[in-house]
């Protein structure tokens, strides 16, 4: 069951990501890392606004997000595809995602044609995020407030369906 929760949120967040790329196709005034930085912010919009939307109503379940995003993610699609055929903005999209791979790839050719000033660089980097995964690691989130405050917040939304005002216990 695990498995089948896991399969469709992926294919939820495929349906997000073409959605917002499709959006930020669109705007061809933008250069490609442009684009893509919009395609990842429009990717978490479609996602967090009906969690709050819902949130508000107090109608916050797994299947009322999971409706809601798939349904706004497609009307995403089709106000992208407008003066357009839905085939052409999905050979747009698909095209969009695939130049995002190919930036990355050209990132990984002009490090590797900077020669060792490019591979120092490199290194660097990586020492940087595996120092940032040894610092997570040594400070796990119940060393601070995340369990304590936002942990809980998630929580209660969730059980109570909604951003609905809770009791809790008065201590002195």
């Amino acid at each position: 069951m695990i498995v089948l929760g896991l399969l469709f949120t992926m294919l939820i967040s495929a349906t997000v990501l073409v959605a917002s790329a499709s959006l930020a196709s669109r705007v061809v005034s933008l250069s490609r890392g442009e684009r893509a930085l919009a395609t990842s912010v429009l990717w978490n919009t479609l996602v967090l606004a009906p969690i709050h939307a819902l949130g508000v109503m107090n109608a916050l379940t797994p299947l009322s997000v999971a409706v809601a995003v798939l349904l706004l993610s497609a009307a995403a699609f089709v106000l992208s595809s407008s003066g357009t055929s839905y085939r052409e903005q999905w050979k747009r999209t698909t095209g969009e995602l695939a130049s995002y791979v190919e930036g990355v790839w050209s990132l990984v050719v002009e490090w590797r044609s900077k020669g060792p000033l490019g591979t120092f660089a490199v290194a660097i980097l990586v020492g940087a995020l595996a120092w940032c995964i040894t610092l997570v690691w040594l400070y796990p989130s119940e060393s601070w407030d995340g369990v304590w405050y936002h942990d809980t917040m998630v929580g209660y939304a969730i059980q109570n369906h909604g951003y609905a005002t809770i009791t809790l216990p008065l201590t002195t």
